[in-house]
């Protein structure tokens, strides 16, 4: 009976180690600071890394969207960013913002604290006709914008143009910088 509770117990402690594991990953299943090398064993090295641009990026899917995953490293090659950028290539252009207010939905309910998305009008010409404002992000009229961070991370989901008038729309995972270490990289 005894050995019973004991058997029970250790599961319960190893189940909420792996629960505790599973949610204490930055992003996918990786964290700040892994190295190019473990980042790449975490998906059993089937993933393209560019060593010289500090990289990795593979085709992958996100809520059905067919998107480009990416890990970015830093100079002391230690993962610092992270996200996803959609490789749609729509001729309606409001189905942009379709997809944008699709996956935005996901993140709120995942973030219920986190801010409102915003709208941001660089030149209000189809602010009123909403059936353009495909064209307006296209255009560099009209970004959508959403952001939360949490105490290990930096979130940003954006719907905008690339100057090129095509329109890219990104979600960055980024590393948040501890102040003490922005205070020492001051004084160098």
């Amino acid at each position: 009976m005894r050995f019973d509770n004991l058997t029970k117990t250790i599961s319960l402690i190893t189940l909420s180690f792996v629960a505790f594991t599973a949610q204490a990953a930055d992003f996918r299943k990786a964290n700040w600071g892994m190295t190019m090398a473990e980042v790449k064993n975490l998906h059993q090295g089937e993933i393209p890394a560019n060593q010289r641009q500090a990289m990795i990026n593979y085709d992958g899917k996100l809520a059905g969207l067919d998107v480009l995953i990416f890990y970015r490293f830093d100079g002391l090659g230690e993962l610092f960013q992270a996200g996803y950028e959609s490789n749609a290539d729509h001729s309606d252009r409001n189905r942009y913002i379709d997809e944008y207010n699709q996956l935005n939905s996901l993140l709120r309910k995942r973030y219920p604290e986190s801010e409102t998305p915003m709208q941001v009008w660089n030149n209000r010409l189809f602010e009123n006709k909403p059936d353009n404002w495909g064209r307006a992000v296209a255009l560099g009229h009209l970004i959508y914008q959403w952001s939360y961070e949490t105490s290990e991370t930096r979130i940003r989901h954006e719907l905008s143009n690339d100057k090129r008038r095509r329109i890219t729309h990104v979600l960055t995972y980024e590393a948040v910088v501890d102040a003490a270490d922005t205070d020492i990289l001051d004084e160098l």
